[in-house]
């Protein structure tokens, strides 16, 4: 048996897609205190996401919350070369499949949050 510990794993490096409520109240917080996980990103279309049920904090003020880059594309987290493991895809339920076929296509892991899509065929094709 070796006398030397064991080594950690490399953190998983995660794109949080979407900035809403399960984003904010659930999916950041959990990845922020995971001792293998970064949030390397943070992606909404608006600057100032918003909930029915809850404040949200802006775009900008998450990624000052988390000491991440925020983006306001998926794409946009592709161009600037930013380097992750994976995507939670957080965003309205019509724009999973092709967020999660953009993932798939770079070589990325993907958590979808449910629906997985909302059509059987894309649901297949991913």
């Amino acid at each position: 048996m070796s006398s030397q510990p064991a080594a950690s794993p490399e953190p998983a490096r995660v794109v949080v897609l979407g900035a809403g409520w399960w984003t904010q109240g659930w999916h950041c917080p959990h990845l922020s205190r995971h001792p293998h996980a970064i949030i390397a990103a943070v992606v909404d279309t608006s600057p100032t996401p918003r909930s029915a049920i809850s404040e949200l904090e802006s775009l900008e003020a998450l990624g000052a919350r988390y000491g991440c880059p925020t983006f306001s594309s998926f794409d946009a987290v592709l161009e600037a070369s930013v380097v992750f493991d994976g995507v939670i895809v957080c965003t309205s339920h019509a724009s999973h499949a092709a967020l999660g076929q953009r993932a798939l296509a770079a070589g990325k892991h993907v958590l979808m949050e449910k629906p997985m899509t909302t059509d059987v065929a894309e649901a297949r094709a991913l």
